[in-house]
């Protein structure tokens, strides 16, 4: 449990991480991991007054999980492949992944849930380019892309 952690300082320089494991933080309204580019396992789980995720060298993960937060911003633009299971659910603000541009596969599990104002079709775009999405439901239906 990390309730009182603020920022991330002292992390800046990171690069490669065995389990990155943050929740439970009310004080973390961003997080930004800059050079963190390989993670075996990432867990962000309730965050409730992040609304800004940053990731922006992460290229490979084994798992990565992000749920329950009041984000507004997912940063993952190089993040290329994810060995087993991909996570993004019940984020109620989250309204774009911005595609992920950069992900070409996800060898276990994708799954982008109950994120209310996520258009659906962003999210189908993306499972189609991945080749299938085991449970990508319950995104904003209605929302148009462009």
């Amino acid at each position: 449990m990390t309730e009182n952690l603020a920022n991330l300082k002292g992390l800046e320089n990171l690069e490669q991480a065995t389990d990155v494991s943050i929740t439970n933080a009310s004080g973390l309204t961003t997080l930004v991991l800059a050079g963190l580019k390989a993670v075996e396992r990432l867990e962000l789980d309730t965050l409730d007054s992040t609304t800004r995720i940053q990731l922006p060298s992460l290229e490979t993960a084994n798992y990565i999980g992000i749920e329950n937060h009041d984000l507004l911003s997912l940063e993952m633009d190089a993040l290329t492949s994810v060995s087993r299971d991909l996570v993004i659910g019940a984020n109620p603000n989250l309204e774009t992944l911005n595609g992920l541009p950069s992900l070409m596969s996800v060898g276990g599990n994708l799954s982008i849930v109950n994120n209310l104002k996520l258009p659906q079709c962003e999210v189908d775009a993306i499972a189609v380019r991945l080749g299938g999405c085991q449970a990508c439901t319950g995104n904003d239906a209605m929302a148009v892309c462009h």
